[in-house]
C-alpha cells in the first residue's frame, strides 16, 4: 500500500482505538541483518559486503497480549516504492541490492488493528565491488580514451604515410619524365640543328669556288631542317599531357585527329561501336598514344585525302583502328628501307 494510504488507515484505526480503548500499542525492534547467512554486527550503520546475493533481516515485537496475533509492514527506502503488507512474517528478504545507502523500516499492530506508526528502522550501506568503483569507471573511461587516441594517433600517421608515399612517388615519375625529355630532346632536335649548322658552314665554305656543291649542300640543309622541325613537333605531342576532361577514347581520337590535319585537306571520319563508355585511366591513356602516333604517321609520310577511325567499346576489351587512303609504301621504298632488329 502507498505510505499515505498507509497513514490514513493508521489514523482511522487509532481513531476507533481511542474510543473503543482496545489493547496497547506495541513496539517494534530489529533482531538480526544476516548477508549470504553471515551475521552483521549491530551498529548505527551496517556495512554490507559487495555481491551480496541474499540479505535478511529479522525483526520482531515486545508485545505479551497475544503476540501470534501482531501484523506486520515493512518498507526499504532506496528500493521498496511502497509499503510490503507481510502478516505476521518476522523476516524480509532482498536479493542483489545495488551499491549505496539503505534505510530500512518496520511497523506493527497488535492484533486489535491498533498499529505503531514509529516502529523501527535501520540504515545499512550496500558496498561496490572494485569494477563498481567510481575510480575503475574512471579509469575505463580514460582506458577507452586512450585507446580511441591512440587509434586516430595510428589512422592519422598512416594517412600520412600514404600521403608522403604518393607525392614521392608523383615526384619520382615527374624527374624520370623529364630525364627522358631532356634525352629525346638531346636525341633528336639538338642532334638537327647541330647536323644543319654543319652543313650551313659547309655550304658557306664551298660557294666560292664550288657554287654547286654549295647549291646541293643547302637543298640537304633545307631537308634536314624539315626533318628536324618534323621531330620537334612529334616529340612537343608526346610531350603533351593526355587530358580527356569528360570526353570518351573515341572523341579524344577524333579531336586529336582534326587537331593534327588541321591546314591540310585531309578528312577526318570517326565510327565507334558498342557501348561508349569511360575506361580505366591506363587503357585510355595506351589508346591516345597509339592512335597519336598512328594518325601522325598516315598524316606525313602517307599523304592521304581520308583518315577513318574506328573505335570498338567491347565488353572486356578495346579496339582502334586507323586507316587511311594515302600512297602506302612503294616496292621500291621497301627494298631500300633498312632492316631493324628488335629483341624483347
Amino acid at each position: 500500500m502507498a505510505e499515505s494510504g498507509l497513514r490514513r488507515i493508521l489514523r482511522a484505526r487509532a481513531s476507533i482505538r481511542e474510543s473503543c480503548q482496545w489493547g496497547p500499542v506495541p513496539s517494534v525492534l530489529i533482531e538480526a541483518v544476516r548477508s549470504d547467512g553471515r551475521e552483521q554486527l549491530s551498529s548505527d550503520t551496517v556495512s554490507i559486503q559487495p555481491r551480496t546475493r541474499a540479505l535478511e533481516i529479522d525483526y520482531t515485537t515486545t508485545s505479551l497480549a497475544k503476540p501470534e496475533r501482531v501484523q506486520f509492514c515493512y518498507r526499504l527506502d532506496g528500493s521498496d516504492t511502497t509499503w510490503q503488507d507481510v502478516g505476521t512474517r518476522r523476516r524480509a528478504y532482498y536479493s542483489t541490492l545495488s551499491p549505496g545507502t539503505y534505510r530500512f523500516r518496520v511497523i506493527a499492530s497488535n492484533g486489535d488493528d491498533v498499529w505503531n506508526e514509529t516502529g523501527a528502522s535501520l540504515s545499512f550501506r550496500v558496498l561496490p565491488a572494485w569494477y563498481q568503483t567510481l575510480a575503475f569507471r574512471s579509469a575505463v573511461v580514460l582506458m577507452i580514451g586512450a585507446f580511441g587516441a591512440a587509434g586516430a594517433g595510428l589512422i592519422q600517421r598512416r594517412r600520412h604515410l600514404q600521403s608522403q608515399a604518393a607525392l614521392k612517388s608523383h615526384f619520382d615519375a615527374t624527374l624520370s619524365e623529364r630525364a627522358r625529355i631532356a634525352q629525346e630532346l638531346h636525341d633528336t632536335l639538338l642532334q638537327g640543328f647541330a647536323g644543319v649548322t654543319l652543313q650551313l658552314k659547309t655550304a658557306e665554305l664551298a660557294l666560292p669556288t664550288r657554287p654547286d656543291v654549295a647549291a646541293d649542300t643547302i637543298v640537304r640543309v633545307q631537308q634536314l631542317a624539315r626533318e628536324s622541325l618534323r621531330e620537334a613537333r612529334e616529340r612537343v605531342w608526346e610531350m603533351r599531357g593526355i587530358e580527356l576532361a569528360n570526353d570518351d577514347v573515341a572523341t579524344a581520337l577524333e579531336a586529336m585527329a582534326r587537331e593534327r590535319t588541321t591546314g591540310t585537306h585531309i578528312d577526318v571520319c570517326l565510327t565507334t561501336a558498342g557501348r561508349r563508355r569511360r575506361l580505366p585511366r591506363d587503357v585510355e591513356d595506351a589508346a591516345i598514344r597509339i592512335g597519336r602516333e598512328a594518325t601522325a604517321n598516315a598524316v606525313q609520310p602517307a599523304e592521304p585525302r581520308r583518315i577513318e577511325i574506328h573505335v570498338g567499346f567491347g565488353d572486356h576489351a578495346l579496339s582502334v583502328e586507323i586507316r587511311d587512303d594515302g600512297r602506302g609504301l612503294l616496292p621500291q621504298d621497301a627494298e631500300a628501307a633498312p632492316v631493324v632488329g628488335i629483341s624483347v
